[in-house]
């Protein structure tokens, strides 16, 4: 059996590097925000391909067309976006109902998690994302708002990458 015993030297070495890797990875208030906002730009994404997670959402019933024609605004398009509201209550962190949680938690492992919830307070959101039977008995499809595609999360994923270098360049190092 071989038995390492680091030196007061390595210890401190090791100690140093750690606490280096900690303090990179403890992430402030401005820098959750901003892979949040990350988050928020690939649900606009959603909102503007009519997509969620690389797969349409379902068009909108011909009693739907009718109903939004019938109050004056487009038929079959833009879906869930007849005055905007619901979407500004998802991308807009101000928006009152806004509902926006970013977290980090310890290591697992080798990992950090970065706990990233994204949504809204508006009683529309729970059926018009998971969908199901309205109040009035119509089946409303899901057409999830908060599912990120690939693209999104590679933008997500570039942003945590850019908040850590730039933590790791304002901690002093190259």
């Amino acid at each position: 059996m071989i038995t390492v015993k680091p030196t007061p030297d390595t210890q401190r070495k090791f100690k140093e590097a750690w606490d280096g890797i900690v303090g990179i990875l403890n992430l402030g208030h401005r820098e959750l925000e901003k892979i949040a906002d990350a988050g928020r730009r690939g649900i606009a994404l959603n909102f503007s391909t009519e997509s969620a997670g690389g797969e349409k959402w379902p068009l909108l019933a011909p009693w739907t067309v009718a109903e939004r024609q019938s109050l004056g605004f487009a038929g079959e398009h833009p879906i869930l976006q007849r005055t905007g509201a619901l979407k500004r209550s998802l991308i807009d962190p101000n928006h009152p109902l806004n509902v926006t949680e970013v977290s980090t938690h310890g290591f697992y492992g080798h990992l950090m998690r970065i706990l990233i919830e994204l949504g809204s307070s508006d009683e529309r959101f729970p059926i018009l994302h998971a969908g199901g039977v309205s109040d009035e008995g119509y089946y409303i499809p899901p057409r999830p708002m908060t599912v990120l595609g690939t693209e999104a999360i590679r933008q997500l994923e570039t942003s945590i990458i850019f908040v850590i270098e730039e933590r790791w360049k304002r901690l002093g190092h190259r």
